[in-house]
C-alpha cells in the first residue's frame, strides 16, 4: 500500500508498507523510492536496542489494537535497527512501555526495511502503517494510509485503514 505525505515534501519520494499476520508472528515491510538520498537514514546499529523517542527522527511505525475496547499499540522502528514498543489505554491515554513484546527481527536492505514480531493479535484488524521521514534539509515529513485530522495524527484510528 501507498502510504501519502501529510503535506508535499521538498524532493520526490515514495514510500509503501505492508502488513501481514500469520499465527502471531506480524510482518512489516516499508520500501522508499524516489530521492532517497534526501532522508536521513541512521546508520545500522549491530544490536536492536530498545529506545524511547525514535518517531523524533526517520522511523516507521504501525498502530493496531491491543484486544477489545479502545486500548492499542504503538510500534517504532528506526533503520538503525532500533524499536520500541507502547500501550495505550484509549487515545494517548495511559502510555507505557509494552514490555510483553520481544525484540523483532529486522533486516535493511538499501531503502527497504523488514520487521517480524510476535505479537497476541486476532486477526482480522484494522493497522495503520505510518511513517516519519526527516530530510537533510531539515524538513520533517509524516507519512500515513490516511490524514483524518487537520494536522497528522497517527494515534487517530481514522487513519488505520488497512485491514489484515
Amino acid at each position: 500500500m501507498t502510504l501519502l505525505p501529510f503535506s508535499k515534501p521538498p524532493c520526490r519520494l515514495g514510500l509503501r508498507a505492508e502488513a501481514s499476520f500469520h499465527k502471531e508472528e506480524a510482518v512489516f515491510r516499508y520500501t522508499l523510492s524516489g530521492d532517497v538520498e534526501e532522508v536521513l537514514l541512521p546508520p545500522l546499529k549491530r544490536s536492536r536496542p530498545r529506545m524511547d523517542g525514535l518517531w523524533k527522527s526517520t522511523c516507521f511505525e504501525a498502530f493496531l489494537p491491543a484486544g477489545p475496547g479502545p486500548g492499542y499499540w504503538e510500534l517504532n522502528f528506526s533503520p538503525s535497527g532500533a524499536w520500541n514498543a507502547y500501550r495505550f489505554d484509549g487515545y494517548r491515554k495511559g502510555m507505557r512501555e509494552a514490555a510483553d513484546v520481544k525484540v523483532p527481527r529486522m533486516t535493511r536492505a538499501g531503502y527497504s526495511i523488514v520487521v517480524k514480531m510476535t505479537l497476541p493479535v486476532s486477526t482480522p484488524v484494522k493497522v495503520g502503517l505510518t511513517a516519519v521521514l526527516v530530510l537533510r534539509d531539515g524538513t520533517t515529513t509524516y507519512w500515513s494510509l490516511a490524514h483524518p485530522a487537520s494536522a497528522p495524527d497517527f494515534h487517530d484510528p481514522g487513519g488505520w485503514t488497512l485491514t489484515i
